[in-house]
């Protein structure tokens, strides 16, 4: 969740206090689990993958300078401002 806040700390805590630890692993992930914790605590995934994100939007991964500009990959169509899954 690279844009966790102080909400989805706290719904991360309870799913590993539900058993959500080894979820790398497909065989112990449990995504209606995941569903459930993030409704109870208020948390739209619909918000964090299909909004629409303002080309000037800060990422949390916007300090780390791999040597290419944001604004250089946006005009050359290599990211869309839209993230989806």
């Amino acid at each position: 969740m690279p844009e966790a806040t102080a909400d989805s700390a706290k719904a991360i805590y309870e799913a590993y206090e539900e058993g959500c630890m080894f979820d790398a692993w497909s065989d112990y992930f449990d995504v209606d689990k995941w569903h459930e914790i993030l409704e109870r605590n208020g948390i739209s995934l619909d918000f964090y993958v299909y909004r629409q994100r303002p080309l000037d939007e800060v990422l949390p991964w916007d300090f780390i300078d791999v040597g290419v500009r944001k604004e250089f990959l946006y005009a050359n169509g290599s990211v869309r401002p839209s993230i989806r899954w």
